[in-house]
Protein backbone atom coordinates (compact mmCIF):
# COMPACT_ATOMS: atom_id res chain seq x y z
CA UNK A 1 0.00 0.00 0.00
CA UNK A 2 2.68 2.43 0.16
CA UNK A 3 2.54 3.01 -3.42
CA UNK A 4 -1.01 4.58 -2.76
CA UNK A 5 0.64 6.58 0.40
CA UNK A 6 3.18 8.46 -2.37
CA UNK A 7 0.20 8.30 -4.59
CA UNK A 8 -2.27 9.84 -2.19
CA UNK A 9 0.80 12.72 -1.23
CA UNK A 10 0.56 13.81 -5.06
CA UNK A 11 -3.31 14.49 -4.86
CA UNK A 12 -3.06 16.78 -2.00
CA UNK A 13 -1.15 19.06 -4.01
CA UNK A 14 -3.62 19.23 -7.53
CA UNK A 15 -6.94 20.70 -7.90
CA UNK A 16 -9.04 17.93 -9.87
CA UNK A 17 -11.62 19.67 -12.24
CA UNK A 18 -14.43 17.63 -11.54
CA UNK A 19 -16.06 16.11 -8.41
CA UNK A 20 -15.32 13.31 -6.35
CA UNK A 21 -18.75 12.75 -2.97
CA UNK A 22 -18.41 12.08 0.32
CA UNK A 23 -17.30 8.57 1.23
CA UNK A 24 -19.18 5.70 0.11
CA UNK A 25 -20.21 3.09 2.77
CA UNK A 26 -22.07 0.68 0.06
CA UNK A 27 -18.47 0.30 -1.85
CA UNK A 28 -17.02 -1.28 2.09
CA UNK A 29 -17.52 -4.13 3.52
CA UNK A 30 -19.32 -4.18 6.38
CA UNK A 31 -16.49 -5.77 9.01
CA UNK A 32 -13.73 -2.87 7.92
CA UNK A 33 -11.76 -2.41 11.20
CA UNK A 34 -10.04 0.98 9.39
CA UNK A 35 -11.36 3.10 6.76
CA UNK A 36 -9.43 6.39 5.19
CA UNK A 37 -11.11 8.68 2.86
CA UNK A 38 -9.44 11.58 0.74
CA UNK A 39 -12.61 13.66 -0.75
CA UNK A 40 -11.48 15.73 -3.57
CA UNK A 41 -14.53 17.29 -4.22
CA UNK A 42 -13.84 19.33 -0.81
CA UNK A 43 -10.17 19.62 -1.75
CA UNK A 44 -11.09 21.87 -5.09
CA UNK A 45 -12.57 24.37 -3.36
CA UNK A 46 -10.14 24.75 -0.87
CA UNK A 47 -8.63 28.42 -1.70
CA UNK A 48 -4.75 27.38 -0.74
CA UNK A 49 -5.10 24.32 -2.50
CA UNK A 50 -5.97 26.09 -5.63
CA UNK A 51 -3.24 29.08 -5.12
CA UNK A 52 -0.58 25.91 -4.48
CA UNK A 53 -1.71 24.46 -7.83
CA UNK A 54 -1.29 26.98 -9.74
CA UNK A 55 2.21 28.02 -8.27
CA UNK A 56 3.29 24.69 -9.20
CA UNK A 57 2.06 24.82 -12.81
CA UNK A 58 4.52 27.38 -13.58
CA UNK A 59 7.24 24.79 -12.50
CA UNK A 60 9.32 22.46 -14.82
CA UNK A 61 9.66 19.95 -11.75
CA UNK A 62 5.98 19.43 -11.36
CA UNK A 63 5.49 19.06 -14.74
CA UNK A 64 7.88 16.45 -14.55
CA UNK A 65 6.90 14.44 -11.93
CA UNK A 66 3.43 14.67 -12.80
CA UNK A 67 4.39 13.56 -15.81
CA UNK A 68 6.56 10.31 -14.20
CA UNK A 69 2.61 9.85 -12.59
CA UNK A 70 0.92 9.79 -16.15
CA UNK A 71 3.46 7.47 -17.51
CA UNK A 72 3.38 4.90 -14.30
CA UNK A 73 -0.87 4.75 -14.15
CA UNK A 74 -1.47 5.44 -17.81
CA UNK A 75 -3.99 8.60 -16.45
CA UNK A 76 -3.40 11.91 -15.75
CA UNK A 77 -4.26 11.81 -12.32
CA UNK A 78 -4.80 15.33 -12.00
CA UNK A 79 -8.05 15.02 -14.83
CA UNK A 80 -9.09 11.55 -14.18
CA UNK A 81 -8.60 10.44 -10.84
CA UNK A 82 -11.58 11.39 -8.31
CA UNK A 83 -11.23 9.96 -4.58
CA UNK A 84 -9.47 7.48 -2.80
CA UNK A 85 -10.63 5.33 0.00
CA UNK A 86 -8.37 2.63 1.82
CA UNK A 87 -10.00 0.10 4.36
CA UNK A 88 -9.50 -3.24 5.61
CA UNK A 89 -10.91 -5.56 7.93
CA UNK A 90 -7.91 -6.63 9.66
CA UNK A 91 -4.46 -4.98 10.32
CA UNK A 92 -2.18 -7.30 8.36
CA UNK A 93 -0.06 -5.64 6.41
CA UNK A 94 -0.52 -5.33 2.54
CA UNK A 95 -4.11 -6.68 2.90
CA UNK A 96 -6.07 -3.82 2.43
CA UNK A 97 -8.60 -2.77 -0.62
CA UNK A 98 -8.29 0.58 -2.32
CA UNK A 99 -11.07 2.40 -4.16
CA UNK A 100 -10.12 4.63 -6.84
CA UNK A 101 -12.66 6.72 -8.35
CA UNK A 102 -12.35 8.00 -11.98
CA UNK A 103 -13.55 9.51 -15.20
CA UNK A 104 -12.87 9.58 -18.43
CA UNK A 105 -10.27 7.00 -18.79
CA UNK A 106 -9.39 5.48 -22.10
CA UNK A 107 -9.98 1.74 -20.87
CA UNK A 108 -7.30 0.69 -24.19
CA UNK A 109 -4.83 3.11 -23.02
CA UNK A 110 -5.05 2.45 -19.40
CA UNK A 111 -4.54 -1.35 -20.18
CA UNK A 112 -1.51 -0.54 -22.70
CA UNK A 113 0.48 1.41 -20.11
CA UNK A 114 -0.34 -1.50 -17.55
CA UNK A 115 1.23 -3.59 -19.85
CA UNK A 116 4.23 -1.96 -20.19
CA UNK A 117 4.60 -1.81 -16.46
CA UNK A 118 3.79 -5.18 -15.46
CA UNK A 119 4.34 -7.90 -18.45
CA UNK A 120 4.77 -10.37 -15.96
CA UNK A 121 1.36 -9.80 -14.64
CA UNK A 122 -0.97 -12.79 -14.41
CA UNK A 123 -4.85 -12.55 -15.15
CA UNK A 124 -8.26 -14.28 -14.10
CA UNK A 125 -11.80 -13.87 -14.29
CA UNK A 126 -14.58 -13.24 -11.71
CA UNK A 127 -17.99 -12.17 -12.42
CA UNK A 128 -17.11 -11.10 -15.89
CA UNK A 129 -14.68 -8.76 -15.25
CA UNK A 130 -10.54 -9.30 -14.93
CA UNK A 131 -8.31 -9.40 -12.41
CA UNK A 132 -4.58 -8.42 -13.00
CA UNK A 133 -2.25 -9.77 -10.03
CA UNK A 134 1.59 -8.72 -10.81
CA UNK A 135 4.50 -8.24 -7.71
CA UNK A 136 4.57 -4.41 -6.68
CA UNK A 137 8.79 -3.77 -5.49
CA UNK A 138 8.96 -0.52 -4.22
CA UNK A 139 8.39 0.25 -0.27
CA UNK A 140 10.38 -0.41 2.59
CA UNK A 141 9.03 -3.69 3.43
CA UNK A 142 10.53 -5.42 0.28
CA UNK A 143 7.91 -6.77 -2.77
CA UNK A 144 4.51 -7.87 -2.63
CA UNK A 145 1.69 -9.25 -4.67
CA UNK A 146 -0.93 -6.42 -5.68
CA UNK A 147 -4.27 -7.32 -7.26
CA UNK A 148 -6.55 -5.03 -9.72
CA UNK A 149 -9.49 -4.65 -11.61
CA UNK A 150 -11.52 -2.56 -13.48
CA UNK A 151 -14.87 -2.77 -12.14
CA UNK A 152 -16.13 -0.18 -14.63
CA UNK A 153 -15.55 3.52 -16.02
CA UNK A 154 -15.82 5.11 -12.72
CA UNK A 155 -13.83 3.06 -9.75
CA UNK A 156 -11.02 0.26 -10.16
CA UNK A 157 -10.72 -1.86 -7.26
CA UNK A 158 -6.76 -2.66 -5.98
CA UNK A 159 -5.97 -5.44 -2.89
CA UNK A 160 -3.16 -7.44 -1.25
CA UNK A 161 -4.43 -10.37 -3.15
CA UNK A 162 -6.99 -12.17 -5.74
CA UNK A 163 -9.02 -13.08 -2.53
CA UNK A 164 -9.63 -9.44 -1.14
CA UNK A 165 -10.34 -7.83 -4.38
CA UNK A 166 -12.98 -10.83 -5.11
CA UNK A 167 -14.81 -9.67 -1.39
CA UNK A 168 -14.51 -6.24 -2.55
CA UNK A 169 -16.12 -6.82 -5.80
CA UNK A 170 -19.10 -8.91 -3.75
CA UNK A 171 -19.50 -5.51 -1.66
CA UNK A 172 -19.58 -3.23 -4.86
CA UNK A 173 -22.40 -5.49 -6.71
CA UNK A 174 -24.23 -6.07 -3.39
CA UNK A 175 -23.53 -9.92 -3.14
CA UNK A 176 -21.49 -9.26 0.67
CA UNK A 177 -22.99 -6.87 3.38
CA UNK A 178 -21.38 -3.30 3.12
CA UNK A 179 -21.46 -0.65 5.92
CA UNK A 180 -24.56 0.90 6.96
CA UNK A 181 -25.54 4.23 9.11
CA UNK A 182 -24.69 3.21 12.82
CA UNK A 183 -22.15 0.90 12.35
CA UNK A 184 -19.17 1.35 14.58
CA UNK A 185 -16.37 2.51 12.18
CA UNK A 186 -18.66 4.98 11.23
CA UNK A 187 -19.28 6.51 14.20
CA UNK A 188 -17.74 10.20 14.41
CA UNK A 189 -16.18 9.76 10.91
CA UNK A 190 -16.30 13.49 9.53
CA UNK A 191 -17.68 12.13 5.73
CA UNK A 192 -17.81 15.67 4.53
CA UNK A 193 -14.13 16.53 5.50
CA UNK A 194 -11.43 16.27 3.18
CA UNK A 195 -9.20 13.89 4.39
CA UNK A 196 -10.51 11.07 7.13
CA UNK A 197 -9.59 8.37 9.03
CA UNK A 198 -11.03 5.64 11.65
CA UNK A 199 -9.64 3.05 13.52
CA UNK A 200 -11.41 0.60 16.13
CA UNK A 201 -10.66 -2.67 17.60
CA UNK A 202 -6.68 -2.45 17.13
CA UNK A 203 -5.28 -5.48 18.29
CA UNK A 204 -2.66 -6.08 21.24
CA UNK A 205 -0.33 -7.91 18.19
CA UNK A 206 -0.49 -4.78 15.96
CA UNK A 207 0.21 -2.33 19.35
CA UNK A 208 3.02 -4.45 19.31
CA UNK A 209 4.75 -4.52 15.96
CA UNK A 210 3.31 -1.13 14.53
CA UNK A 211 5.68 1.98 14.47
CA UNK A 212 2.65 4.27 14.62
CA UNK A 213 2.76 5.90 18.22
CA UNK A 214 -1.03 6.75 18.33
CA UNK A 215 -1.98 2.85 17.99
CA UNK A 216 0.62 1.52 20.17
CA UNK A 217 -1.66 3.20 22.82
CA UNK A 218 -4.99 3.67 21.84
CA UNK A 219 -7.52 0.70 20.90
CA UNK A 220 -9.35 3.53 18.73
CA UNK A 221 -8.53 6.44 17.01
CA UNK A 222 -10.66 8.67 14.80
CA UNK A 223 -8.92 11.88 12.59
CA UNK A 224 -10.38 14.80 10.82
CA UNK A 225 -9.45 17.52 7.95
CA UNK A 226 -11.87 19.71 7.22
CA UNK A 227 -12.02 23.68 5.91
CA UNK A 228 -15.24 25.61 6.20
CA UNK A 229 -14.85 29.32 5.18
CA UNK A 230 -11.21 29.20 4.93
CA UNK A 231 -10.65 28.34 8.18
CA UNK A 232 -8.64 25.10 8.93
CA UNK A 233 -9.80 22.15 11.09
CA UNK A 234 -8.21 19.42 12.19
CA UNK A 235 -9.68 17.06 14.73
CA UNK A 236 -8.41 13.79 16.45
CA UNK A 237 -10.47 11.77 18.63
CA UNK A 238 -8.14 9.14 20.34
CA UNK A 239 -9.58 5.92 22.87
CA UNK A 240 -6.19 5.05 24.73
CA UNK A 241 -5.63 1.87 26.79
CA UNK A 242 -6.18 3.47 30.39
CA UNK A 243 -7.01 7.03 31.56
CA UNK A 244 -3.07 7.05 33.10
CA UNK A 245 -1.76 6.50 29.09
CA UNK A 246 -4.21 9.14 28.26
CA UNK A 247 -2.68 11.78 30.58
CA UNK A 248 0.70 10.88 29.22
CA UNK A 249 -0.32 11.31 25.93
CA UNK A 250 -1.78 14.65 26.78
CA UNK A 251 1.80 15.26 28.47
CA UNK A 252 3.76 14.75 25.33
CA UNK A 253 1.35 16.05 23.11
CA UNK A 254 1.91 19.40 25.63
CA UNK A 255 5.90 19.07 25.45
CA UNK A 256 5.61 19.34 21.53
CA UNK A 257 3.73 22.42 21.81
CA UNK A 258 6.28 23.86 24.18
CA UNK A 259 9.26 22.97 22.17
CA UNK A 260 7.32 23.82 18.60
CA UNK A 261 7.06 27.45 20.29
CA UNK A 262 10.85 27.63 21.60
CA UNK A 263 11.69 26.66 17.89
CA UNK A 264 9.67 29.12 16.31
CA UNK A 265 11.40 32.07 17.84
CA UNK A 266 10.30 35.77 17.38
CA UNK A 267 7.41 34.83 14.74
CA UNK A 268 4.49 35.96 16.72
CA UNK A 269 1.77 34.77 14.18
CA UNK A 270 3.53 31.11 14.03
CA UNK A 271 3.06 30.87 17.88
CA UNK A 272 -0.41 32.15 17.91
CA UNK A 273 -1.17 28.67 15.49
CA UNK A 274 0.80 26.66 17.75
CA UNK A 275 -0.87 27.96 20.91
CA UNK A 276 -4.64 27.59 18.64
CA UNK A 277 -3.70 23.72 19.35
CA UNK A 278 -6.39 22.43 22.33
CA UNK A 279 -5.68 18.96 24.07
CA UNK A 280 -7.62 17.80 26.95
CA UNK A 281 -7.96 14.10 28.33
CA UNK A 282 -11.24 13.23 29.40
CA UNK A 283 -10.64 9.72 31.28
CA UNK A 284 -9.56 7.39 28.40
CA UNK A 285 -10.02 10.11 25.55
CA UNK A 286 -7.83 12.36 24.01
CA UNK A 287 -9.24 15.37 22.24
CA UNK A 288 -6.92 17.34 20.23
CA UNK A 289 -8.37 19.90 18.82
CA UNK A 290 -7.17 23.04 16.04
CA UNK A 291 -8.20 25.52 13.27
CA UNK A 292 -6.51 28.44 12.02
CA UNK A 293 -7.42 30.60 9.03
CA UNK A 294 -5.95 29.30 5.64
CA UNK A 295 -3.90 32.36 4.82
CA UNK A 296 -2.31 33.16 7.88
CA UNK A 297 -0.61 29.60 7.47
CA UNK A 298 0.04 29.52 4.35
CA UNK A 299 1.86 33.05 5.42
CA UNK A 300 3.97 31.31 8.34
CA UNK A 301 4.73 27.89 6.11
CA UNK A 302 6.22 29.95 3.86
CA UNK A 303 8.21 32.54 6.26
CA UNK A 304 9.22 29.27 8.21
CA UNK A 305 10.60 27.73 4.73
CA UNK A 306 12.53 30.62 4.22
CA UNK A 307 13.85 30.69 7.59
CA UNK A 308 15.03 26.82 7.50
CA UNK A 309 16.52 27.49 3.97
CA UNK A 310 18.89 30.80 4.86
CA UNK A 311 19.69 28.55 8.09
CA UNK A 312 21.20 25.66 5.42
CA UNK A 313 22.23 27.54 2.43
CA UNK A 314 25.61 26.71 2.29
CA UNK A 315 24.49 23.01 2.39
CA UNK A 316 22.00 23.40 -0.57
CA UNK A 317 24.00 24.35 -3.59
CA UNK A 318 25.39 21.17 -5.03
CA UNK A 319 22.28 20.49 -7.18
CA UNK A 320 22.09 24.04 -8.72
CA UNK A 321 23.75 24.67 -11.59
CA UNK A 322 23.38 28.63 -10.70
CA UNK A 323 24.77 28.40 -7.75
CA UNK A 324 28.22 27.50 -7.27
CA UNK A 325 30.41 27.14 -3.60
CA UNK A 326 34.17 27.99 -3.51
CA UNK A 327 36.40 24.79 -3.96
CA UNK A 328 37.98 23.41 -1.00
CA UNK A 329 40.57 22.19 -3.31
CA UNK A 330 42.74 24.84 -2.65
CA UNK A 331 46.49 25.63 -0.74
CA UNK A 332 45.67 23.86 2.90
CA UNK A 333 42.38 22.85 2.05
CA UNK A 334 43.41 19.75 -0.30
CA UNK A 335 40.66 16.80 0.45
CA UNK A 336 40.41 13.20 0.59
CA UNK A 337 39.78 11.44 -2.77
CA UNK A 338 37.14 9.97 -0.74
CA UNK A 339 36.00 12.76 -0.03
CA UNK A 340 35.33 14.16 -3.63
CA UNK A 341 32.65 11.97 -4.16
CA UNK A 342 29.09 12.10 -2.88
CA UNK A 343 27.45 8.91 -2.75
CA UNK A 344 23.78 9.13 -3.48
CA UNK A 345 22.60 8.40 0.23
CA UNK A 346 24.69 11.72 1.35
CA UNK A 347 22.90 13.89 -1.76
CA UNK A 348 19.98 12.23 -0.86
CA UNK A 349 20.57 13.89 3.06
CA UNK A 350 21.76 17.12 1.27
CA UNK A 351 19.15 17.27 -1.12
CA UNK A 352 16.73 20.57 0.12
CA UNK A 353 13.21 18.92 0.32
CA UNK A 354 11.36 21.39 -0.64
CA UNK A 355 13.00 22.67 -3.95
CA UNK A 356 10.62 20.17 -5.13
CA UNK A 357 7.56 22.02 -4.92
CA UNK A 358 8.38 25.98 -4.12
CA UNK A 359 5.87 27.79 -2.38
Amino acid sequence: MKFFVSLITLLLTITPIANAGPINPAHISADAKWIFHLNLEQARKWELVKQWHAKMEQQDKYKKHLKKWVTKLGMDPTKNLLGVTLYDNTYARHNGIVLLAIQNVDRKTLATQFNKNHPEATSTTYRKRHLSTWVEKRGPYGSHEVTGCLVNDGLIVMGGNPKRVREALDVIDGHRESLGEGRKVLQGFDTEAILACRAIDVDEQYQKNTRCPVLQRCHAATMSFSVKNDVMHLKYNLLAESAEVASRMKGAVTGCIAIMNLQLGDDDEAEQLVDAIEVDAQGKRLLINWQAPSETFYKVLKNQMKTWRDKHKSGWHWHNKDKHQPSQDTPGHTRSKKSRHTSKKEKKQQRDPYNDFDL
